[in-house]
């Protein structure tokens, strides 16, 4: 949602919400604010601090504390997959359709707290006081491209509940460094 985003290290979690106009004579917007993420909410988050890549919760699940287990097949979008049930040590849950063929992502999917997470919205919806225990989300891996020879996921779509978005990410950058300003929290 616009310049919103979210902070998150080992220790501590932020999320930046910008100034949002009002709507309709006489409404009132909300000014820009930085929040801090509560302790519940910072551990049930901290799986993407993971940099084994997009999926790199699956990299060496067991030595991260996670379980899984093979729940059979089924088709996605005519491609056999994979079902795969990833209990995160955290306690949430998500379902992974992996290619039988390639052995890449087809398909995510979540329910509760984690479908949120998993879609990026979590924090940001919380802020606002929005419960997400009943949310499901389902993404759609379309396209992989190899960038320094890792296939990374350059085309999906997010639902999320009724809410569907397409995601094209056009530029990976692999091992570069992060801008120092990203890891500094701003008084708005």
């Amino acid at each position: 949602m616009g310049d919103s985003y979210t902070l998150l290290t080992d220790t501590a979690g932020y999320i930046f919400i910008p100034a949002i106009r009002g709507f309709g004579e006489g409404r009132q917007g909300t000014p820009a604010s930085i929040a801090k993420i509560n302790t519940e909410e910072l551990a049930s988050e901290q799986y993407e601090l993971d940099c084994a890549g997009a999926f790199g919760e699956l990299v060496n699940y067991a030595a991260k504390g996670h379980t899984a287990e093979l729940l059979g097949t089924e088709k996605i979008n005519k491609v056999s997959c994979y079902k795969i049930r990833m209990k995160l040590k955290t306690g949430q849950t998500v379902n992974y359709f992996i290619d039988s063929q390639t052995f890449l992502v087809k398909q995510v999917e979540a329910t509760g707290e984690m479908a949120a997470n998993l879609t990026g919205f979590g924090s940001m919806m919380k802020a606002f006081g929005r419960d997400t225990r009943k949310d499901k989300a389902v993404i759609n891996i379309k396209e992989y491209q190899d960038f320094n020879g890792i296939k990374y996921p350059v085309k999906l779509t997010m639902a999320l509940g009724a809410v569907e978005s397409e995601v094209e990410n056009t530029t990976i950058k692999i091992n570069e460094g992060v801008d120092e300003k990203w890891y500094k929290i701003d008084k708005v």
